[in-house]
């Protein structure tokens, strides 16, 4: 009697067991998690005219990828946005993630929004992906990596490429086209930081000032004055559109506004450094006003870095000089400083 009575509860738990079993597969089915995949995308600027001047220069403003089935979002990783600011261009060659570190459905929807520094112009793409299309030319075992080529002018191309392809040129998927759409100076100004936003513009008021302030280019050129028992050992220059500017590897004539400024000097005794930083409406407007001068002639940046004195720079053309200031004034930096 009782090894029967064991029986039939050896029954009901295997019963119990394949009805969980059953539940569990029907509800992975439900949620799609057999379609679950390693998955990221990145977003990087390209231009079919390798002539132009600026390489298509972009700034990336809001994406989310969107799964709707279970309203999955991936948008911005924060630190591919740290390390870019969401200046793209042709030229710097670089990109900004969308990352995760689960597996994910694949985004069936996106919602894009960038500025044309070019076009001085905010662009929306706000589309359907073609996700089927996606999901049948991969395999689940390899992690995937979706591509959105920006293009001049609102095009956008998507592509997609695996673990398995990585050596390879990632598949043209889909062609898409953006719209003019509207935007703020705010929206261009701020970025987000793990505390909040900051913004790294404040002077700058408008959307013509930025896009002037990150296209346009001048002709200058870098000096400093100091004194006869020292030596110019480095200077480094970084821009407004993130790139860095050296003097020797980059013999250009037109250059884009410089943000700041470093630069070390010093003889055998001590070396001495400073950190310049431009305010980016008043460098902005101190080119704007050398250009106007009919004088022809390139602009020179000088620095005046002098024992005893405070550094100064002054903007020069002919007879026309501009004193600029140092957004975080401080004192030149001893690095080294041996006594006989």
């Amino acid at each position: 009697m009782k090894l029967k009575i064991l029986d039939y509860i050896n029954i009901a738990l295997v019963l119990i067991l394949v009805l969980l079993v059953a539940v569990y597969q029907t509800s992975r089915y439900q949620n799609k998690e057999q379609d679950k995949i390693m998955w990221n995308a990145k977003i990087y600027s390209s231009d079919y005219d390798n002539s132009s001047e600026t390489k298509n220069l972009i700034k990336i403003v809001d994406v989310v990828f969107l799964n709707t089935f279970n309203q999955a979002k991936t948008g911005l990783d924060y630190e591919s946005l740290r390390e870019t600011s969401g200046l793209l261009s042709y030229k710097n060659q670089k990109h900004v993630l969308c990352n995760h570190f689960e597996e994910q459905l694949l985004p069936d929807s996106i919602h894009l929004k960038y500025f044309s520094i070019d076009d001085c112009k905010f662009y929306l793409l706000s589309s359907k992906l073609p996700y089927e299309k996606i999901k049948n030319l991969i395999q689940k075992k390899y992690a995937v990596t979706l591509t959105l080529e920006i293009l001049p002018k609102g095009k956008i191309n998507l592509k997609m490429s695996t673990t398995a392809s990585e050596n390879k040129s990632a598949t043209f998927i889909d062609f898409f086209k953006s719209t003019e759409t509207n935007g703020s100076i705010d929206m261009l100004v701020y970025e987000k930081t793990l505390d909040g936003k900051i913004n790294n513009y404040e002077t700058i008021k408008t959307t013509t000032d930025f896009s002037d302030l990150l296209k346009n280019k001048y002709n200058w050129v870098f000096k400093a004055d100091i004194d006869s028992n020292t030596n110019l050992e480095e200077v480094s220059v970084n821009t407004f559109r993130g790139e860095h500017i050296d003097f020797d590897k980059n013999p250009e004539e037109f250059r884009p506004i410089p943000k700041e400024f470093y630069i070390k000097w010093g003889n055998d005794k001590q070396h001495c450094g400073i950190q310049f930083y431009f305010d980016p409406f008043e460098i902005l407007n101190a080119f704007r006003t050398m250009q106007d001068n009919e004088i022809v002639a390139e602009i020179t940046i000088n620095f005046k870095l002098l024992e005893g004195k405070k550094p100064e720079c002054q903007m020069i053309k002919g007879n026309k000089i501009i004193t600029l200031r140092n957004l975080y004034p401080e004192a030149p930096i001893i690095y080294t400083k041996y006594i006989d």
